[in-house]
This record gives C-alpha cells, sequence and structure tokens, in this order.
C-alpha cells in the first residue's frame, strides 16, 4: 500500500488517497523534472515544473550550487 498525496491546479487543498502500487502501475509519470516556486510582488505565488534538461540551459548546475539557500533579491535584480 502506497500513501498518495495530490496537489492538483483546480484545488487549493492536496488531497490524499491510499492505493496498491499495481494500481498506479498504469499512470505515467514525468521525470527528471525541477520544481519551482514563483513568488511575486504582490505576495501570490505559483508552482512550476520544466524540464531539468531545459532548466539547466537557463541555470547550469555549476552556477545553481553558487546560490544562497536562502537568497531574495531586491525588485528588478536579476538573480541568475
Amino acid at each position: 500500500m502506497v500513501n498518495v498525496v495530490v496537489r492538483h491546479p483546480e484545488h487549493e487543498e492536496a488531497r490524499q488517497f491510499d492505493a496498491s502500487q499495481e494500481e498506479l502501475k498504469a499512470l505515467k509519470t514525468v521525470g527528471n523534472l525541477v520544481s519551482l516556486e514563483l513568488r511575486f510582488a504582490n505576495g501570490t505565488s505559483q508552482d512550476v515544473f520544466a524540464a531539468a534538461v531545459e532548466f539547466a540551459k537557463l541555470v547550469p548546475a555549476e552556477k545553481l550550487t553558487t546560490f544562497d539557500l536562502n537568497r531574495t533579491g531586491e525588485s528588478g535584480d536579476l538573480l541568475i
């Protein structure tokens, strides 16, 4: 048995259910994703996902390791 937590764009709160691994076998998944939380000046945020290969074109792995863990920028600062 596996507990599945679902974060769906049409629901504000995460939902969860239990399923067997066999039941989930038919689910086509996508791997190698980078999860990004975009935080806007008006206080809202948006979760987006990008293929790791595409993200690396913008921010190479060696550059990513130089970023602070909790860095925030001033308005207009380009952090990458």
